[in-house]
């Protein structure tokens, strides 16, 4: 991991995201790219309002400006790490994406708002970032007081290359000492996943105990609705970093993939990794994805 992109919004609590980036950036000797967002309205009726609307713009670039050079100082005064700036306006997905592909980010880290409502337009791109941007997306509860995590949740379902997202979940061990557990699970309204659930758990388990986990387990269940299971082993299990993988939406037909991340994002509590499909197939190439996924 060479290059986060860091988003902030300053009309948040950052403290934990800092934190958190600045931890991640330091172990890996990568640097933070500072993004600020001031957003368009989605339109505009009245020349006045519009000029109302510039000149208030204006004020904002120029306070942001100032806001991201003092965290700029802060991140270099704390951590041993290269920091640079940058805002922009206009559509938050648009200009996230450009960034990722101007800077070849690696992790993109951003707050998130929990029991938010899932029409507000923050909301819909947050959601539209995590299933479009090809690197893993971090995204972190406001308030989020854990800068370092030692108990860690890895979900598997039933979605191509999972067994190799473990990889990317490694980069967040800050401790050697750390838990993890596997959670298979099996969607119970299909046949035949039950032996290659297990054989991946099993193999995880072993990959886990060659990078020193802390007594790696795993378990499976018959889900329905898999948000509701991974939920619930966060609140039993304390987890404080859940890697979570899904799929790349290119359409609307995937809406069972829409609702699981919806489903995760307005209860969400801890942090979470996601990890796409992009992802793997960038970290793979196109045969030896197509070759790897194919057994999946």
């Amino acid at each position: 991991m060479k290059k986060i992109l860091l988003i902030i919004d300053f009309s948040k609590n950052n403290n934990g995201i800092i934190k958190i980036a600045g931890n991640l950036a330091e172990k890996h000797s990568a640097e933070i790219i500072l993004l600020n967002v001031i957003d368009l309205p989605n339109s505009i009726f009245r020349k006045s309002f519009f000029s109302v609307f510039l000149f208030k713009q204006e004020i904002s670039l120029e306070e942001n400006f100032i806001k991201l050079n003092l965290l700029k100082k802060q991140f270099v005064s704390e951590f041993q790490i290269h920091v640079s700036t940058e805002i922009e306006t206009g559509n938050k997905l648009k200009i996230v994406t450009d960034m990722q592909q101007k800077y070849q980010v690696d992790l993109v880290i951003m707050g998130i708002t929990s029991k938010t409502h899932m029409l507000s337009k923050d909301f819909l791109a947050d959601k539209k970032i995590i299933s479009s941007v090809p690197c893993p997306v971090l995204t972190v509860p406001y308030g989020f007081q854990k800068s370092e995590f030692y108990n860690l949740l890895y979900p598997v379902r039933q979605v191509l290359g999972a067994l190799y997202k473990y990889d990317y979940a490694k980069l967040f061990f800050l401790d050697k000492k750390a838990k993890i557990h596997f959670l298979g699970l099996e969607n119970q309204e299909k046949e035949n996943f039950h032996t290659s659930l297990n054989t991946n758990l099993l193999h995880l388990q072993i990959e886990a105990q060659k990078d020193q986990f802390l007594h790696p387990t795993y378990s499976y269940e018959k889900t329905i609705n898999p948000s509701v299971n991974i939920l619930q082993h966060i609140n039993v299990m304390k987890s404080d970093l859940a890697v979570i993988n899904t799929i790349k939406n290119n359409n609307s037909k995937d809406a069972a993939n829409n609702s699981f991340v919806e489903n995760l994002l307005l209860k969400e509590q801890i942090p979470l990794l996601f990890v796409n499909s992009h992802t793997i197939k960038k970290h793979l190439g196109t045969e030896r994805y197509l070759s790897k996924l194919a057994h999946f």
